[in-house]
C-alpha cells in the first residue's frame, strides 16, 4: 500500500464562531430552539498531514468538543489509506450496515460512528485533489454546473427586522431567502414586508423545523397563503413521523413542500411516503448526500445541499457535492460565511446573483486562515506519530 497516504499528524483546534448581528432570532421572538444558541457551540477544524507532505482539511459537526474526539484522533495516526478504502480503518469504527440495498454496498472509509468521520471525508478528498492537482468536484465525478445557486438566509426576525435583512439580501445580489418558523410567528406579515421590499419573484422558503405541529393550528395561515403562494415553498411544516398530516396540506393547499432527509432512514420514508415536492438532502457532506441526489435525479425529484451554518472547510465541501449533482437545482443552504462572523478559511467567497462559483484551486480551494483561526481558538492540540 502506498505510505504516502499515512496520517503522520493532525493539528487540531476547537473554535467558537457567533453569528453576525441580525443574522439570527429578532429577541421580542425568542429563541428558535431551546438550550445554547447554535453559533455559541463549538466547531473543530483539523488539518490532516500524510507521510508524503500533503495536507487535507476536516471539520467535525458542531457542538463535538476537542476533547470528545482526541481519543480518536490518536487512532488515526498511523493509518493509511488507499483512496478511499476503508482497508486501514480503526476496527472500532466500522459501521453496520444500513439493511436493505445499503448492505450490499461497499462502505468508504469515511462511514463510521466516529465524530470524525465527515472530517476524515473531507481530509482525503481535498488531499487526494492537491495531489492530483484537480478539484474535489472532479473526484465526485466532475461538475454538472459551475456555479451553485444559494439563497439568503435568517432565523425568525420580526417583519421590521426581517425587512433589513431583506434590504442586505437584495444589495448582494440574492433571489430568495429560507427563513425558520416557529407557531405564532407572524408569518402572513413576515410575507407581506418580503413581498414589499422585494416583489413577487423573491422566492421565500418557511422552515418550521416540525414546529407546525398540526395543520389545524395553522390552517389560517396556509389558507391565505393558498392564493399568495407563488415562490413560496415550507420545509418541514410538520413530523416526519405524521404523513397523513403532509398529505392533507398538500392535496388541500397545494403549497410546495419540502422534506429534509437529515439520514437514510428519513430519506427512505420521504421517497416512500410521496407526501412533498423536493427534499433538502442531507445526511453527509459528500457521499451521503451524493447517496440521496442521484436516487432523486433518477426519479427526476428536485433538491438542494443541506448545511449546518458551519465554518468554511465544511461549506467548501458541501459546494463541490453540490456542483456534481445534477438533481441539485434548488438554491442550496451554503450561508455559512454570510452569517457568521467569519468562515475562517482565506478563500472569499464571492456570492453573486443568487451563487457561488466553484473555487480554482486543488482540493477544496480553501484553505485555513491562520491569523482568523488563532483569534476563534478557544483549545488547540497536535497529535503525531
Amino acid at each position: 500500500m502506498d505510505k504516502a497516504n499515512t496520517i503522520q499528524a493532525i493539528h487540531a483546534w476547537e473554535v467558537v464562531v457567533p453569528a453576525r448581528p441580525g443574522a439570527v432570532d429578532s429577541e421580542s421572538l425568542g429563541p428558535s430552539m431551546d438550550g445554547v444558541p447554535w453559533h455559541h457551540l463549538p466547531i473543530v477544524l483539523m488539518e490532516f498531514v500524510f507521510a508524503d507532505g500533503v495536507r487535507g482539511l476536516g471539520e467535525v459537526s458542531r457542538e463535538i468538543t476537542l476533547k470528545q474526539v482526541q481519543d480518536d484522533m490518536q487512532k488515526l495516526i498511523g493509518c493509511t489509506f488507499a483512496g478511499l478504502s476503508p482497508a486501514q480503518q480503526p476496527e472500532a469504527w466500522h459501521p453496520k450496515p444500513n439493511w436493505g440495498l445499503d448492505a450490499l454496498m461497499p462502505l468508504p472509509a469515511y462511514v463510521s460512528s466516529s465524530a470524525l468521520g465527515g472530517a476524515l471525508e473531507t481530509a482525503l478528498l481535498d488531499a487526494a485533489g492537491r495531489r492530483l492537482s484537480c478539484r474535489v468536484v472532479d473526484l465526485l465525478g466532475g461538475p454538472v454546473r459551475s456555479v451553485v445557486p444559494v439563497d439568503y438566509w435568517c432565523s425568525r426576525q420580526t417583519p421590521q427586522d426581517l425587512a433589513v435583512t431583506i434590504e442586505k439580501a437584495l444589495a448582494r445580489g440574492f433571489h430568495g431567502i429560507k427563513m425558520k418558523s416557529r407557531l405564532g410567528d407572524p408569518v402572513l406579515e413576515q410575507i407581506e414586508t418580503i413581498r414589499r421590499v422585494a416583489g413577487d419573484q423573491f422566492s421565500i422558503t418557511i422552515d418550521p423545523m416540525f414546529q407546525w405541529l398540526t395543520p389545524s393550528h395553522v390552517w389560517p395561515i396556509l389558507n391565505q397563503l393558498v392564493d399568495t403562494h407563488a415562490n413560496v415553498k415550507i420545509e418541514d411544516p410538520f413530523p416526519q413521523d405524521e404523513p397523513a398530516l403532509w398529505r392533507r396540506v398538500r392535496e388541500t393547499f397545494g403549497l410546495p413542500l419540502i422534506w429534509h432527509a437529515r439520514d437514510a432512514i428519513s430519506f427512505k420514508r420521504g421517497l416512500q411516503e410521496c407526501v412533498c415536492d423536493g427534499f433538502n438532502a442531507s445526511g453527509g457532506l459528500s457521499w451521503g448526500f451524493l447517496q440521496q441526489a442521484h436516487a432523486l435525479e433518477a426519479i427526476g425529484v428536485p433538491c438542494w445541499h443541506g448545511s449546518g451554518i458551519e465554518l468554511g472547510v465544511a461549506q467548501a465541501m458541501r459546494l463541490h457535492a453540490a456542483a456534481a449533482a445534477p438533481a441539485c437545482v434548488w438554491p442550496s443552504d451554503l450561508v455559512g460565511p454570510i452569517v457568521r462572523e467569519h468562515h475562517l478559511t482565506d478563500w472569499d467567497w464571492p456570492y453573486r446573483d443568487g451563487a457561488l462559483p466553484l473555487p480554482v484551486r486543488s482540493g477544496l480551494g480553501v484553505d485555513l486562515d491562520r491569523e482568523q483561526l488563532q483569534r476563534y481558538a478557544k483549545n488547540s492540540i497536535t497529535i503525531s506519530a
